[in-house]
C-alpha cells in the first residue's frame, strides 16, 4: 500500500489538495501499477513559523 506525504505551507484550497490528491494517486497507478484504492495521501500542512530554510524561520523573512 503506497503511502505519499506531501508538506508544505499552509494556504492550499480544499480543491488544489483534492486535485493534487488525484493527480498524485494517477502517478502511482500509472508508474507502479497500483490500485487506486490502494493509494494513501497525506498532507503535512505547517505554519511558516513551523518551517525552517538554512537555520532561519521562514517566519522571520
Amino acid at each position: 500500500m503506497p503511502v505519499i506525504r506531501v508538506s508544505f505551507l499552509k494556504g492550499r484550497s480544499r480543491q488544489q489538495k483534492a486535485e493534487a490528491a488525484e493527480a498524485l494517486t494517477a502517478a502511482l497507478v500509472d508508474h507502479f501499477g497500483s490500485k487506486p484504492e490502494d493509494v494513501t495521501v497525506v498532507f503535512d500542512e505547517k505554519a511558516r513559523e513551523d518551517w525552517a530554510i538554512a537555520g532561519k524561520l521562514l517566519s522571520q523573512e
